[in-house]
């Protein structure tokens, strides 16, 4: 792991442990970064997002933000998507999203009108 993902990865709060974040580099040459979140992403983890995901816009021009085994989403975080948007278009940087979330869960992203795209695995 390079010393930018390593400053980035550091944990930042006690939470709960059925909530992962993993940071990797994009790869194929790309300058960047992958930052997965898994299970539980409620108002409990947002701020441990926003630090996460903030701090990887300052260090990487291409940011990935993967959403995979997540056991619930709420308003929050779907927030916090809306204004990573906005930060990284101010910015210039390239974030985008990805996910392998059920369809109940897919359907009410969508409908919130963040683009979330499926993984395509």
């Amino acid at each position: 792991m390079t010393a930018k993902l390593e400053a980035i990865d550091t944990p930042d709060t006690d939470t709960q442990s059925n909530f992962k974040v993993q940071l990797e580099p994009l790869g194929n040459g790309q300058e960047g970064v992958h930052i997965y979140l898994e299970g539980l992403l409620t108002i409990e983890n947002v701020v441990d997002i926003h630090r996460k995901a903030e701090l990887a816009l300052t260090e990487y021009t291409k940011v990935n933000i993967g959403l995979r085994n997540v056991e619930e989403i709420d308003l929050s975080v779907v927030q916090l998507f809306f204004y990573l948007q906005i930060l990284a278009e101010e910015g210039g940087n390239q974030l985008s999203f990805e996910h392998d979330m059920t369809d109940g869960v897919d359907e009410l992203v969508h409908v919130s009108g963040l683009s979330v795209y499926p993984t395509n695995d």
